[in-house]
């Protein structure tokens, strides 16, 4: 008598995605990799595959649905997150700089026409030159 059947004798009805296994001296049902649930009833992990939410973002796995969290210092719907400090203007950032949201935190850049480390950024056109007007009178 196989695993399978045993599973069945004692009245375990193992998913079609769950393989029933003795563990101890225990016959359970498990469910196969890719899968998450008690065994009687396994669900595909939609976390696993890639790309389901931001970079900075959690995926958290549902039954037949999954939910993408912003991480801690995040804002966003999940499958969007910018940094909260580019957000609520808490960077840093010069005024002539981009707040650029990355994997886990933010950086500063400074606009076209600027240079600098981004917190201070400077001008790289240089002032015109100064226009005098001469009156007759």
């Amino acid at each position: 008598m196989g695993f399978s059947d045993r599973c069945i004798e004692i009245g375990l009805k193992c998913d079609q995605n769950a393989r029933c296994e003795k563990d101890f001296g225990v016959f359970m049902c498990i469910c196969n990799p890719g899968y998450y649930g008690n065994g009687e009833y396994c669900d595909i992990d939609r976390c696993v595959q890639p790309g389901q939410c931001d970079i900075n973002a959690d995926c958290i796995n549902t039954i037949g649905a999954f939910i993408c969290v912003c991480r801690d210092g995040f804002i966003g719907d999940g499958s969007s997150c910018q940094a909260s400090a580019c957000v609520n203007g808490k960077s840093g950032c010069s005024p002539n700089a981009y707040c650029i949201t990355e994997p886990m935190t933010y950086r500063c850049e400074c606009k076209p026409g600027f240079q600098g480390d981004g917190y201070t950024c400077v001008s790289t056109n240089p002032p015109g030159p100064a226009i005098r007007r001469y009156s007759d009178t």
